[in-house]
């Protein structure tokens, strides 16, 4: 089933935020949740009542909410996580944000400059980065996947949220160098 939503259909994969007037949402133990403790949402289920069903990221949690309570972030937008992984295994998130791709990913920083990036259909590739360039390093020599093509967009997305700027810029254009090398074309 899909409710609609602000001219944007409320439907699973969708991403979302609690409305702006809205104090919390009541989590099952019934301690009220700021929406500052929620982050992003991403729908689950919609009941033809228009209910809907939002897991929320920060908060690990899934709750059954009221249509007119979330806000929709946009259509096609997906969120990208970026983790870091230190050397025992653990996971802390270090950012998120929202982009025009195809999939949610989720993207691990690993010891010895390692990068996964998950798509959210489990897919996984992985990357080095370059401390020199600045560079998400892919391991392929030919044109690349849609799909291999976006993990390492979603990479050099991730990783915008923790370089500081100027190198973002140098790495992003020296990845959009090596993606259409392969296949013949120029970057300007």
């Amino acid at each position: 089933m899909i409710a609609h939503h602000a001219e944007i259909a409320l439907q699973p994969g969708v991403v979302v935020a609690p409305a702006s007037d809205l104090a919390g949402m009541q989590a099952p133990d019934g301690t009220l949740l700021p929406p500052e403790r929620l982050g992003l949402g991403l729908v689950q289920v919609c009941h033809p009542g228009g209910d809907v069903c939002v897991h929320w990221l920060d908060a690990d949690l899934d709750l059954w909410v009221a249509g007119d309570e979330l806000r929709v972030l946009g259509a096609g937008r997906h969120v990208v996580s970026l983790w870091r992984r230190d050397q025992r295994g653990q996971r802390r998130l270090r950012a998120r944000r929202l982009a025009a791709l195809q999939h949610d990913w989720a993207v691990e920083l690993l010891p010895r400059r390692v990068i996964r990036a998950v798509q959210d259909t489990r897919l996984c590739w992985t990357f080095t980065f370059n401390t020199l360039t600045h560079e998400v390093d892919p391991p392929w020599t030919e044109a690349p996947s849609d799909d291999a093509a976006e993990a390492l967009a979603a990479a050099d997305l991730a990783l915008e949220q923790v370089l500081p700027e100027r190198q973002v810029a140098h790495a992003l254009s020296l990845t959009l160098h090596a993606i259409l090398r392969p296949i013949g074309l120029k970057s300007t």
